[in-house]
């Protein structure tokens, strides 16, 4: 059933199906106050009316996991990637926070570029082994000074997945945070640097295979590094077959943007994978 979204202008605009409506209502596009109009009928009420609307605004308890699931499966029932509306809904999640997220991503690569001059201009001259001991020691220090601010990245994506809004000053409200997202950033940059000794591209997927660690400790399910990172891995063993398109997509990207390019493609691999953890585990209330 089609319906005519009446604007603050007192406009209509469409028709779009219910389907459109309920994206649109997800992406903050519309609000709850926005007055629809059925197209067949003339009739207007405030979206928040309408039953089809209803589940969005109270969601009970037996359909909160369905609407996350039917939300963020990038998989169709036939096994077709439907990339183009994941990167749809997740570039509409990223423009709507772009300043916290790419704010917290630029300071990821601060780091990493603070880091890199020394190890080039020291490290890399080393005769025969300068090289990589200079990759080690990059995404050792990088991961482990940055592990801090990688997983706040990733609660600020959970929380824009969730459709709440996220704000740079969250970096400095939880310095509880602080000790175990750290050795959580040591022990994957440990990790990774140890890949790298193998040269750089087999770094990168590892990185990958590590970042739903970093996503357990932002969403509080797990409290230690080292099982938040088994427990990571264990979600991909199990929904492989789903997620390694997006795995593969987080890897190209990373790759195809070093260096400032990751400012904004961080946040958007970030977004993805968050998303596709939430059709994993919704959301619950978050512990004391």
């Amino acid at each position: 059933m089609p319906f005519f979204v009446i604007g603050e202008d007192n406009q209509k605009y469409g028709p779009a199906s219910e389907l459109t409506i309920q994206q649109w209502l997800r992406e903050g596009r519309i609000g709850e106050e926005t007055v629809l109009e059925e197209k067949d009928s003339g009739e207007r009420r405030k979206a928040r009316a309408w039953e089809f609307l209803a589940e969005i605004f109270t969601p009970t308890e037996d359909t909160t996991k369905a609407k996350w699931k039917d939300q963020f499966n990038f998989v169709s029932k036939t096994g077709k990637i439907a990339f183009e509306p994941c990167l749809r809904y997740v570039w509409g999640l990223y423009l709507k926070n772009f300043l916290a997220l790419s704010g917290t991503a630029f300071l990821i690569v601060a780091v990493a570029i603070g880091i890199l001059g020394p190890c080039f201009f020291v490290l890399y001259k080393i005769r025969n082994i300068g090289p990589l001991l200079c990759e080690f020691v990059f995404f050792s220090l990088t991961f482990g000074f940055s592990g801090y601010l990688l997983t706040n990245l990733f609660k600020m994506s959970l929380d824009a997945v969730d459709g709440k809004k996220v704000r740079l000053q969250e970096l400095w409200d939880r310095p509880e945070w602080l000790h175990r997202s750290t050795s959580a950033g040591f022990l994957a940059g440990a990790a990774i640097g140890a890949a790298s000794l193998l040269f750089c591209f087999p770094a990168i997927p590892v990185m990958v295979l590590l970042f739903p660690g970093f996503i357990l400790l932002a969403d509080r399910k797990e409290r230690v590094p080292m099982d938040a990172f088994k427990q990571g891995l264990e979600l991909v063993k199990d929904n492989f077959g789903n997620l390694w398109p997006l795995l593969l997509a987080a890897a190209i990207g990373i790759m195809c943007s070093m260096g400032v390019g990751l400012v904004f493609v961080l946040p958007l691999i970030t977004l993805m994978l968050s998303m596709a953890y939430r059709t994993i585990n919704e959301p619950d209330e978050p512990e004391e």
